[in-house]
């Protein structure tokens, strides 16, 4: 069992989020957490995951406890992040207006990244 951490004040959570197909669902996977948010488009599979998200962090705060937050995926997701992520870099036009396909940079907070597998 993880050791009871008490929240601060105020933190940052920042977490990679990898999409990926998984039969005929899109996937959206916080990686620091292990949360797959499941739909049809990457969009609402995002979309879910921020619910998802929201829930796991609001639980861990009422009970006062930062290590319930953080349940990291295997490695083998970790591994997929990284590739994706580095072939998008190789691909990437700063002046682009969309960050990893149809999600606006202005939607991306400064904590959060993204890839695509």
């Amino acid at each position: 069992m993880a050791t009871k951490k008490p929240f601060p004040p105020k933190f940052d959570l920042s977490i990679r989020i990898l999409i990926y197909k998984e039969g005929n669902k899109c996937v959206a996977h916080a990686l620091e957490m292990d949360l797959k948010g499941y739909a049809a488009t990457k969009k609402k599979a995002f979309s879910e995951l921020k619910d998802l998200i929201k829930m796991q962090v609001s639980f861990a705060m009422k009970k006062n406890d930062g290590s319930l937050i953080f349940f990291p995926a295997e490695a083998k997701y970790f591994d997929l992040y990284e590739k994706a992520r580095e072939k998008y870099f190789k691909t990437f036009k700063e002046d682009e207006k969309y960050c990893f396909e149809d999600f606006p940079l202005k939607e991306i907070r400064p904590t959060t990244s993204f890839a695509y597998a």
